[in-house]
């Protein structure tokens, strides 16, 4: 964003937004904007995962635009879901036609684009609200989409109502656009998390498998080392730990391993070396 892109966003509306949003969306949109939320690579940079690729495409990296334009099949159900709420939503506030049809050819283009998606503009759109569209793309459709409208968007809408003899206001609309915008994001997060942890790919993410090979390294090695009041800890096997919950698996590994540790044991294995996996299982603060 430049000075001369930012000084044409209707910030009367960026504050219209901000005053009347609920916390919760503020906080969230908050942190989307500044990028300090839990996506891929900010996890991975916070050492709080193992990987940072995407839980649904498994893409080797997911930042957050990857969020909103991840291939998998599901997250493009979730967007086409999205963006026809929006187009019903835009359809019950009497939007102008060309309005409605140039926003769905760019959020369709958004998802679906190739090498354009910042400054596409659809070919239907022609004249004044040709011009709309191409100031908005000057300063960016993901900057559209966080909720930084330029000024056109009231102009052409007021004009619009005017012409219809409504006493609705473009400025009213443009608040209500730039709210339904934030929803799609929130969506489409809300969607990545949903397959993310209902699936247990977080688990995977932060180094199940790991877990899993320090397991049978363990029973393997038996009580070598360890007092006989860890007896009881290895009449088990390995698919009967493997049936219980992630969190059981973890708590039994810090316990022989931080026994073995006690006993003059020192580890030299990929979990030693890592110290985002083990404060994930516990063996770190």
């Amino acid at each position: 964003m430049t000075p001369q892109t930012s000084g044409n966003i209707h910030w009367s509306v960026t504050q219209g937004v901000m005053d009347e949003a609920t916390f919760a969306m503020k906080k969230f949109m908050s942190k989307w904007v500044t990028g300090q939320f839990g996506v891929g690579v900010v996890m991975e940079y916070r050492k709080a995962r193992k990987d940072n690729c995407c839980p649904r495409c498994f893409e080797e990296i997911e930042d957050k635009l990857h969020v909103l334009q991840c291939p998998h099949f599901s997250a493009h159900e979730e967007w086409d879901r999205l963006v026809e709420v929006l187009q019903e939503w835009m359809l019950k506030i009497d939007t102008h036609p060309s309005l409605r049809v140039g926003i769905s050819q760019v959020l369709w283009n958004y998802y679906d684009g190739q090498t354009d998606r910042e400054t596409y503009i659809s070919t239907l759109i022609s004249g004044e609200v040709r011009r709309c569209f191409q100031s908005q793309a000057r300063l960016g459709w993901t900057q559209f989409l966080q909720g930084f409208l330029v000024t056109d968007w009231a102009n052409t809408q007021q004009a619009y109502y005017k012409s219809k003899g409504s006493r609705r206001t473009g400025r009213r609309w443009a608040v209500n656009l730039s709210k339904q915008l934030w929803r799609i994001i929130f969506g489409m997060w809300n969607h990545r998390n949903q397959e993310m942890f209902n699936s247990g790919l977080v688990n995977t993410l932060s180094g199940e498998e790991l877990l899993k090979q320090a397991i049978q390294r363990e029973l393997a090695a038996g009580l070598q080392g360890l007092l006989p009041i860890y007896s009881s800890y290895f009449r088990t096997t390995t698919r009967s730990l493997f049936s219980k919950p992630v969190e059981y698996m973890k708590q039994w590994l810090v316990i022989i391993r931080r026994g073995r540790v006690q006993s003059g044991h020192m580890y030299d294995d990929e979990i030693a070396r890592n110290q985002t996996v083990q404060k994930w299982i516990g063996l770190s603060k």
